[in-house]
């Protein structure tokens, strides 16, 4: 026996252990429905990208499959176009977030500038008043 003793038991000590091969049934009991549906709550344009790209992704796969009468070619559209779908909804909201973000930040500086010169313009009513009251 090459790296053994007489009773079977492994005496190589040099080589590193395997970690135990994951089927794709371990991984799927490793995670929950929960853990799916909190993505969605917790990412803002997950929700819409998936919507966008089921949507279209049927939409493409069921005409190219009317059109050739190939399911595995529509299947494989079908993917394709959701995924392409889907990652392009997800980054134009990102996009139109960022685009909101900015327009609100642009119109609150606006505000607390406006702001300012108003209660300035004030005081100098008031500094203008109390000196002709006061003459």
């Amino acid at each position: 026996m090459a790296g053994g003793d007489d009773k079977g038991n492994d005496l190589r000590g040099d080589e590193k252990q395997q970690p135990p091969h994951k089927t794709l049934s371990d991984v799927a009991k490793a995670h929950r429905w929960d853990d799916f549906k909190n993505v969605l709550k917790e990412e803002p344009c997950a929700r819409e990208g998936l919507i966008y790209g089921i949507a279209s992704g049927i939409g493409v796969g069921l005409l190219h499959f009317v059109r050739n009468g190939r399911p595995v070619g529509a299947g494989n559209w079908a993917v394709g176009t959701f995924a392409a779908v889907a990652i392009c909804a997800k980054k134009l909201c990102h996009y139109q977030q960022a685009h909101q973000r900015s327009k609100a930040r642009t119109l609150l500086e606006m505000q607390s500038k406006l702001s300012t010169r108003v209660k300035g313009f004030e005081a100098d009513q008031q500094d203008g008043e109390k000196k002709r009251d006061g003459e």
